[in-house]
């Protein structure tokens, strides 16, 4: 058991972290140190992990966040930055997952603005020079860049591609099932739908490595992950997407019962071609 704690923990080392900087089948996520998991008393915790102190909103000075096109991208990679720093740093697992997450969706945002503001260059340089307005350490967008698939097409062809994959049909339509039921037209030229895969995606993946049933259970860090992660994706869902906090929360509470397994690293990426 400990030869595969510290083999883990030289994944975690490399920048490695869920499906943000891996492909979507069975990743290994490292475990926490094992200093730092003899400091816990390990005790199964069935309530669900208590959110983070609602953190302030991001003060974006120098920047005009009412003409940028990234206004809400650097809005939501801020926002993100605050959380990981409210995660005590004995949880360097999530505070690297939470550094994992702000790149995924900057990038995200970047591409998703730069399909209607033809300013913005679809080039590495460009996303990130932009992303050092949040952040100086550019080290994993950097090495995110260097893997993002280039592929043609629009969002709609996307989650037409993703919705044929045979163990992913019934997520998807269950996923999109979760959206009518909460009043929420879908829209697929909107990245709201796949904010949801991720979000089911991630959920599970949390679960299936820090869970109950895992071989690396950790209740402190799956703790720290859910309760850190669910208050990105809840300020996700209710700032840029425009959902109340009832539907945001009926809506996760649907999401996190879904099983996505079999979508690539390709498959969480909006289409695009980064030069």
């Amino acid at each position: 058991m400990r030869a595969r704690y510290l083999a883990l923990c030289l994944l975690i080392c490399s920048g490695i972290a869920l499906f943000l900087l891996l492909p979507a089948k069975k990743q290994k996520a490292g475990p926490v140190p094992e200093s730092t998991k003899q400091a816990d008393v390990v005790v199964p915790d069935t309530n669900p992990p208590a959110p983070l102190e609602k953190q302030p909103q991001p003060q974006l000075a120098k920047m005009d966040v009412n003409h940028d096109p990234l206004a809400s991208a650097y809005e939501m990679a801020t926002f993100i930055g605050q959380v990981c720093d409210s995660v005590p740093p004995k949880r360097a697992t999530t505070r690297l997952q939470m550094k994992g997450l702000q790149v995924v969706f900057f990038l995200n945002d970047y591409v998703m603005a730069a399909k209607t503001n033809n300013s913005l260059a679809l080039s590495q340089s460009a996303i990130i020079g932009a992303f050092t307005n949040v952040s100086q350490d550019t080290a994993m967008i950097s090495d995110r860049l260097v893997t993002y698939a280039d592929f043609p097409g629009t969002l709609s062809d996307h989650y037409r591609s993703i919705s044929q994959i045979p163990t992913e049909k019934e997520n998807i339509k269950t996923i999109e099932a979760a959206l009518t039921e909460n009043g929420v037209a879908i829209d697929t030229e909107s990245d709201l739908l796949m904010d949801c895969i991720r979000y089911a995606y991630y959920h599970n993946h949390i679960y299936e490595f820090y869970g109950p049933a895992s071989e690396t259970s950790y209740p402190p860090e799956l703790n720290a992950l859910v309760s850190a992660s669910d208050t990105v994706f809840r300020h996700r869902f209710e700032t840029r997407f425009g959902l109340n906090s009832n539907t945001v929360t009926n809506l996760m509470n649907r999401l996190m019962k879904v099983q996505i397994r079999d979508i690539s690293d390709a498959g969480f990426q909006v289409p695009a071609h980064i030069h």
